[in-house]
């Protein structure tokens, strides 16, 4: 489940997946799923979190949620994928006024190898700017970005 929050001018996405016997929070617990794959399954992530930040941008530093343009996968490391291992690291995102991204860093993770994709990744990202009264503005937003390796 998704939940969006605002914290003091933050709008923040945080995941809430099932709770199991890991003491981050994270699932490391994934049902397969053959007929989407891995590309499908993040970028429908992507889009479902953005709903999640439209429901409270009143609230939060914009009127207009980013809305994200681009959004290259990460490099889902080969040794981690064949050894079955999967995780979870939550990024927070500077966006620009130009809807680039202008920094991000680790927010929370439950897997330190999976924490270099997902930054490399998110830098590469392109949203369509906030607005607050019809002009771009800079926002932050977090984001999870799950690795599952049977997609």
């Amino acid at each position: 489940m998704v939940k969006a929050k605002v914290i003091g001018k933050e709008a923040a996405l945080i995941a809430e997946p099932k709770l199991e016997s890991s003491t981050t929070g994270f699932s490391t617990h994934s049902t397969p799923m053959k007929h989407f794959s891995f590309a499908k399954i993040f970028l429908l992530s992507a889009v479902i979190l953005m709903g999640a930040l439209a429901l409270h941008a009143a609230e939060a530093a914009f009127d207009e949620k980013p809305v994200p343009l681009k959004t290259p996968p990460p490099k889902y490391p080969s040794q981690m994928r064949s050894e079955g291992v999967e995780g979870m690291v939550a990024v927070r995102v500077f966006i620009a006024v130009d809807g680039s991204v202008k920094s991000c860093e680790v927010a929370k993770s439950n897997r330190p190898e999976f924490e270099q994709p997902a930054l490399e990744a998110v830098q590469k990202w392109k949203f369509k700017p906030a607005k607050k009264d019809g002009e771009p503005v800079e926002c932050k937003i977090v984001i999870p970005i799950r690795f599952s390796a049977g997609e």
